[in-house]
């Protein structure tokens, strides 16, 4: 069974429309229900491969200055850097994922702040050789496109270079997370699988109970089909939309969807020093993760502990300040809305 992969990202490009990435993800579904390897072992599940070649070719791009951040401006984002004077300060963020280009200009400012480790079999490396893990950190962190470049960050590679890995690999990762004795109170998955895995729900929701905020990329499958770890208790799942606020056709939706933000053509760092532009749910997760963290770092400023309460009462103002972009309250396709920077710190300040 050894090479199984299990574990995919969770990005799409411009290069495709979206009908002919639904179209590949669906003919990809078919080709995995014929290929599933019965096992009582969960781990050996396969899944599809489908991201692998979908935005590795993707051209770099330069920089548009006046409408880099589009999807910062559109959540009320910038706004809080100078209104709360927030970078993020003391506050612990694991991103799960396919590593980092540690020696990108945008993280030389992580000096000290920054810890790499792999957990992928036979990679000791946890150099990005892929692009994507780079592309959700950058956004999280990044200097200039990031939303939090202050915080302390943990990259933990749980995808090959190719985008894809196994459950086992995950599993790994936040079994370390939780030995750690700092506090984690970010994590961010921009991955997933079709399959459900009890170890790692199990996982995650020690980590739930623990106080972290746990946020989790929908999936771009485009329907309401279970994706993991977007499906599990205790974790934000996070739905894309475009530049008019709409879903993104390859959005997944489902009862599980809690917030939704921009992932649509969004900027941010890629390997060897450049930029891209991408879309994808992954795009969005790291986007919510980020405004989370400045969230922790606002309540540890003003002295609140770190612990599942704290997490609690942030949650609540992330989702009661979303704007409600769908039928009234929670539902499937946007969550309780698009985050909100703005009312989510008016609400946070009230505490």
């Amino acid at each position: 069974m050894n090479g199984i992969k299990d574990v995919t990202n969770n990005d799409v490009v411009d290069a495709m429309t979206d009908k002919q990435l639904l179209d590949l993800r669906k003919r990809d579904r078919q080709i995995m229900s014929e290929q599933i390897v019965t096992s009582n072992n969960e781990d050996m599940q396969i899944v599809s491969l489908r991201n692998q070649l979908l935005w590795k070719n993707q051209p770099e791009t330069k920089p548009n200055l006046t409408d880099t951040l589009w999807d910062f401006t559109a959540c009320n984002l910038p706004y809080l850097w100078t209104h709360y004077g927030c970078r993020g300060e003391n506050v612990n963020v694991f991103v799960l994922d396919t590593g980092i280009d540690r020696y990108h200009p945008a993280f030389m400012h992580c000096n000290g702040r920054l810890t790499a480790k792999s957990f992928v079999t036979g990679i000791t490396s946890p150099i990005d050789g892929c692009g994507h893990g780079t592309w959700v950190t950058g956004k999280l962190c990044g200097q200039g496109v990031g939303l939090a470049p202050m915080c302390n960050l943990w990259s933990l590679k749980c995808l090959d270079d190719s985008g894809t890995g196994r459950i086992e690999f995950t599993n790994k990762a936040l079994e370390w997370i939780l030995r750690q004795d700092r506090f984690p109170h970010v994590i961010n998955m921009s991955l997933g699988s079709p399959k459900k895995n009890i170890r790692q729900e199990k996982l995650l929701w020690q980590l739930y109970k623990k106080g972290s905020c746990i946020v989790v990329a929908a999936g771009n499958d485009g329907d309401d089909d279970k994706f993991y770890p977007a499906s599990y208790s205790g974790v934000l799942a996070v739905s894309a939309v475009d530049r008019q606020r709409t879903r993104a056709e390859f959005s997944n939706y489902n009862g599980n969807i809690a917030v939704c933000a921009p992932g649509v053509a969004c900027y941010s760092t890629y390997t060897g020093g450049g930029f891209r532009q991408l879309q994808g749910t992954s795009m969005a997760s790291p986007t919510v993760a980020g405004l989370l963290t400045l969230g922790w770092s606002y309540l540890l400023r003003k002295g609140f502990p770190a612990n599942g309460d704290t997490r609690n009462q942030i949650i609540s103002a992330l989702e009661t300040s979303a704007d409600d972009l769908g039928d009234t309250g929670r539902d499937p396709y946007y969550g309780f809305g698009c985050i909100d920077g703005k009312g989510f710190f008016q609400k946070l300040a009230n505490l």
